[in-house]
């Protein structure tokens, strides 16, 4: 009761729920059997410190969050999971297929006397099916939130100054979308495509 809950998702069919906030909560809605797995710790962070902002059911029934700990792919079955991607991650979105999957993670410049320098982001696209990884330069360095449209070949972005950018997953530069006020916390696609 006093945790907060940072994301949630339900699979294609509605079934099976999946909520987390420092730790992932697994519901079957037609059994009412649910389960508890603990993330993993961020590196050099303390036990439990591990927290997950993104939530997306996949093709084959597998979940996939994104969080302090990277990108990870669950098996809803046996609680287990297996990193895709290192690093901090706060956002993510999949295609309507489930094989490619946007990701923005924070980075932190190395400063030349060793200190870590100030944050920025990256924005990477993973597919699923073959494990090959694009990092999509020209969204900034300040993004907040990315979505796929359904096909997975074009890729949104919302960042911290307001600007939206979109373009092609193999990196393009993109077109700019100006007119938001602040952060755009979230970026959508409509079912079509052809609307942000």
């Amino acid at each position: 009761p006093t945790e907060s809950i940072r994301a949630a998702a339900l699979d294609g069919s509605g079934r099976r729920a999946a909520v987390a906030g420092r730790r992932l909560y697994l519901a079957d809605r037609a059994t009412g059997q649910g389960s508890t797995s603990p993330l993993p710790t961020a590196k050099g962070e303390s036990p439990g410190s591990g927290g997950v902002y993104a939530l997306r059911f996949v093709g084959g029934g597998s979940l996939l969050s994104a969080g302090s700990s990277g990108v990870l792919q669950w098996d809803p079955r046996t609680g287990k999971a297996e990193s895709l991607l290192s690093g901090g991650c706060g956002t993510m979105d999949a295609s309507a297929d489930g094989r490619r999957i946007a990701v923005g993670c924070l980075t932190r410049e190395a400063l030349s006397n060793g200190q870590r320098g100030r944050p920025s982001s990256e924005v990477f696209v993973l597919d699923l099916q073959t494990g090959e990884r694009r990092t999509i330069v020209g969204h900034g360095d300040a993004v907040q939130s990315v979505a796929l449209d359904p096909s997975g070949e074009l890729i949104a972005s919302g960042d911290t100054t307001g600007v939206v950018r979109v373009g092609r997953v193999d990196g393009t530069a993109p077109h700019l979308l100006l007119g938001a006020r602040g952060v755009v916390p979230s970026v959508g696609f409509s079912p079509d495509g052809r609307w942000v």
